[in-house]
């Protein structure tokens, strides 16, 4: 496992080409996704070719980082090797005069003519997507095993190394599919609501076309009941009140003195017998032959 020791506290000068470099990772991070701002000690060592995180050489990529605006979280001293950190871009000071800025930067007549070489020596292009070969891809193996294998366009680019795209991608996947399975969830209340409704319509209407018919014998008569599709309600003799109720009811009652009500209105027997054939909407005499159990 790679030893990251704390940088010692103090600036250090900062060469033009750490200067560039650091500019550029700067811009990176302002402009790019989240692999460009959470990158790995490795690669942010790698950018300034430093092959080792030795005291110097992570003093040298702080130092450069903080020059450009850049703080590192946590400090390199402190992270993990494998583990990415964070980059935090503040804007930077107004340039300070004198003594600062010949310590900050070596050669600073000469900054116009070397820039154009530096970027040229680091092989980047020019414009404003520098972010390509800013953090080199580094296989690197952190506590957990391998990690960092290398993406279509490295850990800065479109791409990124493949934890590189694991960070910035499985935050966004988890959202998708905690909304999706929100929706299903909403859907699936909508249809069972829509059914309750359909089935509460439904009793209702059927109870619109339902008829209660009560008799209530005066003296003990015969009756006989069906519900006009062949299936006998009663065949008797009627001793106490009864109820029927049904989206049909025909009747056969053998005394004219039983008191009919159907839905709560008198119904007057024509004779002894009579017979009836009752819907919510009609009321039908039955002649002879045609009653229930006739």
């Amino acid at each position: 496992m790679m030893s990251m020791a704390s940088p010692t506290d103090g600036p250090d000068p900062v060469t033009l080409r750490d200067a560039e470099t650091a500019r550029r990772i700067a811009r990176a991070a302002a402009k790019g996704g989240p692999a460009d701002r959470q990158p790995t000690p490795e690669q942010l060592l790698a950018a300034f070719e430093e092959p080792e995180a030795t005291p110097e050489a992570l003093r040298r990529v702080e130092n450069a980082l903080r020059f450009a605006g850049v703080e590192v979280a946590p400090p390199l001293g402190e992270a993990t090797p494998g583990v990415r950190v964070t980059l935090e871009v503040r804007p930077l000071d107004p340039v300070p005069r004198g003594r600062a800025v010949r310590r900050g930067l070596v050669g600073l007549g000469a900054l116009a003519l070397l820039v154009a070489g530096v970027t040229l020596a680091a092989g980047v292009p020019g414009g404003d997507d520098e972010r390509a070969d800013v953090l080199p891809d580094v296989p690197v193996t952190g506590p957990t095993g391998p990690s960092g294998a290398t993406g279509a366009t490295g850990p800065t680019g479109a791409t990124g190394t493949t934890a590189g795209s694991r960070s910035a991608t499985t935050p966004t996947t988890t959202t998708s599919a905690a909304q999706r399975a929100a929706a299903r969830k909403r859907a699936a209340e909508r249809e069972r609501a829509a059914e309750r409704r359909r089935r509460e319509a439904a009793r209702r209407a059927a109870a619109r076309r339902r008829v209660t018919v009560r008799l209530t014998p005066a003296e003990p008569t015969f009756l006989c009941v069906d519900d006009g599709a062949g299936r006998q309600l009663f065949n008797g003799t009627l001793t106490s009140r009864r109820t029927f109720t049904g989206r049909r009811i025909r009747l056969n009652v053998g005394l004219a003195s039983t008191r009919v009500t159907i839905n709560g209105e008198r119904y007057r027997l024509s004779g002894s017998p009579d017979g009836v054939d009752i819907t919510r909407t009609r009321r039908t005499p039955l002649p002879l032959g045609q009653r229930p159990c006739s």
